[in-house]
């Protein structure tokens, strides 16, 4: 880290020559609970920002340099001094129950001699909290924006889109993105798939990486990030006033030379010597920027590796086992209490003794269902292969079940995969108010139809609420031009003279879109609907099923249903579901529907809610 450690110190100089009142500003921004505070509090060196399990921070945190402790709250309609930190975490932990107005902190930090930072209420918080986000990110120079571990939620997603408008005419490389790992094991799944989906929303890649904020050597690495970021763009700002300075260089020399006076004589050469020294130094600084960010990057890289293999800390949290019977004690209860109805004679006349019967004889042949429901990765599937004893099913840190999946009682280890006859998929999808392109969607039809691909029949579109027939090429002709009309920037201008669209697309006003008239929905016919089984006993066998339920067949496949000998499915199937927060909804009706019928629900909630342990 020598080169990295050197050149923020160099940088040190420059900071008298630049306006303090032109700070840069740094945004933190992301949901609530993930991590915002904490990071802001570890930039710091002290427990400043409010840090809690649930939403703390219901408004804007300004942190500036100061010499003593000084804090204040401005909203709409009071201004409130603070004098010291418990009167403030009081204000914040019960005085604001929306999401509104500014808290400003002077506090005593080197960082906030360099820049001032702004922590942000999540985005997803109470009402009010994604504007006051919006007003940060319009205030702010540089943004650092926090993902949980699980990575894009479907809320980013659309806020993002609000940042990349905003962010228009600032400097994309002055955005920075970080996936806690702050809650375990964390496979690098939802890293690449939240890089993906970022490069689709800007428009160019942008920089993502990894922290564990429970992790003080991580919080280290953002704060050498943050230096380095702050350092550089020092260097910019004092580049004019330099040059302007070295102009002036064989002026300043000249007079010196005439001054008779001794002790002025030295005091202006010294100052003019000073002068010189600073304009060298920043030339040499400016040479070394590009091994600067070699080292940098190198050193994020590193950081990433050991946040992604950070499989031996365990999620924080309370055991907590409330008394419970399982759904085989209850049915033993209701066939006895069922049993006893009908052996006492005084309930004759009293009771509809028959339809006892009936409903004992149900009792005993019902096969009761749970649904687990909630967000992407929050542990559905782990807790079904933990159910099952073994990695049955696939699990990783973004969304892995893109189907729904039934898990029943039988005799052996095998799975069905169930590919229907037909398939209706769409070119466009609703994005907050706007519409974008189902670039999925539209990757499955294409690989359909492509050359050589014989498993379809026939091919419709919507026209005008009915369903016309088309031929492949065609059908293939008319997603180009979909493509065409959202592609993004300089693609668009090059769309009409290039055979090969590229993968970058804008979102466009619903108004925009009535001029789409290519494409609205597509209805697949494949010539034979089909089912795959698979033996889970051998490892070839799960092997080739994980495969088969991968994102190429998201679309393709209607249904799964795992058979398994464990005595916990005796009594009850169990029903995996696609998260209900997940960007691909293409799955939601039919989960829903198939949630509503369950006797049971199992509710998963995301890292986010567990409750961070007691200090001692």
């Amino acid at each position: 880290m020598g080169q990295v450690n050197r050149f923020i110190r160099g940088v040190e100089d420059l900071y008298e020559l630049l306006d303090q009142t032109a700070k840069p500003c740094v945004a933190v921004l992301g949901s609530f609970n993930s991590g915002k505070s904490t990071l802001v509090n570890g930039l710091l060196g002290a427990e400043v920002s409010p840090v809690g399990v649930v939403p703390t921070t219901n408004c804007l945190v300004a942190l500036d340099y100061g010499h003593t402790f000084r804090a204040s709250y401005t909203g709409v309609k009071q201004n409130l001094p603070f004098q010291n930190m418990d009167q403030l975490r009081s204000f914040l932990g019960s005085g604001l129950k929306t999401p509104a107005g500014r808290v400003t902190i002077e506090h005593i930090s080197p960082l906030l001699k360099k820049c001032r930072l702004l922590d942000t209420p999540g985005i997803d918080g109470a009402r009010g909290a994604g504007l006051l986000a919006e007003q940060a990110a319009i205030e702010a120079d540089q943004v650092i924006y926090l993902f949980h571990q699980r990575g894009m939620e479907d809320f980013n997603r659309l806020f993002l889109y609000k940042l990349a408008d905003i962010w228009k005419k600032k400097d994309i490389n002055k955005l920075s993105f970080w996936l806690n790992c702050n809650h375990g094991l964390c496979d690098g799944s939802s890293l690449e798939t939240t890089r993906t989906i970022l490069r689709e929303i800007f428009l160019s890649s942008v920089r993502c990486y990894t922290i564990n904020t429970h992790d003080h050597a991580s919080i280290e690495a953002v704060n050498l990030f943050l230096q380095v970021e702050l350092a550089r763009d020092t260097c910019r700002r004092a580049y004019g006033r330099l040059k302007k300075l070295d102009h002036e260089l064989p002026g300043r020399i000249s007079k010196v030379v005439k001054i008779k006076e001794e002790t002025a004589f030295l005091s202006e050469f010294w100052r003019v010597k000073e002068t010189s020294r600073v304009i060298l130094e920043t030339g040499k600084l400016l040479q070394s920027l590009p091994a600067v960010a070699g080292e940098l990057e190198h050193t994020l890289k590193t950081a990433n590796l050991e946040n992604l293999g950070a499989g031996h800390k365990k999620p924080e949290g309370h055991i907590y086992r409330p008394k419970t019977t399982s759904m085989k004690e209850n049915k033993k209860r209701l066939l006895a209490l069922t049993a006893d109805l009908l052996a006492q004679k005084t309930t004759e006349g009293l009771i509809d003794l028959p339809a006892v019967e009936i409903i004992a004889r149900e009792i005993q042949s019902k096969r009761f269902s749970a649904a687990a429901w909630g967000g992407f990765s929050t542990g559905k599937t782990t807790f079904f292969n933990a159910l099952l004893k073994e990695d049955i099913l696939p699990a990783a840190d973004g969304p892995t079940t893109t189907a729904v999946t039934r898990i029943t009682y039988g005799p052996e280890k095998k799975a069905t995969v169930h590919f229907p006859l037909q398939i209706t998929l769409n070119s466009c999808e609703q994005v907050g108010e706007k519409v974008g392109i189902y670039r999925e969607q539209l990757q499955a039809l294409e690989r359909w139809l492509a050359p050589g691909n014989d498993a379809v029949a026939s091919v419709e579109c919507a026209d005008g609420g009915f369903f016309r027939l088309l031929d492949r090429q065609e059908v293939l002709k008319r997603i180009q031009r979909v493509k065409e009309h959202f592609a993004a920037g300089a693609f668009a201008r090059t769309a009409a003279n290039s055979s090969r669209i590229p993968g970058v697309f804008r979102l466009i006003s619903q108004k925009a879109n009535k001029r789409n008239p290519f494409l609205d929905q597509v209805r697949v016919t494949f010539k034979e609907a089909w089912s795959s089984e698979f033996n889970l006993s051998e490892r070839s066998g799960r092997e080739q099923f994980r495969k088969v339920l991968g994102p190429e067949n998201a679309f393709r496949i209607e249904q799964v249903v795992v058979e398994h000998p464990s005595e916990f499915l005796r009594l009850a199937d169990f029903l995996d579901t696609p998260g209900l927060d997940w960007i691909q909804k293409y799955h939601y009706p039919k989960a829903s529907g198939l949630i509503r019928q369950s006797d049971a629900y199992l509710v998963f909630f995301n890292g986010k809610h567990i409750l961070p342990s007691r200090r001692n």
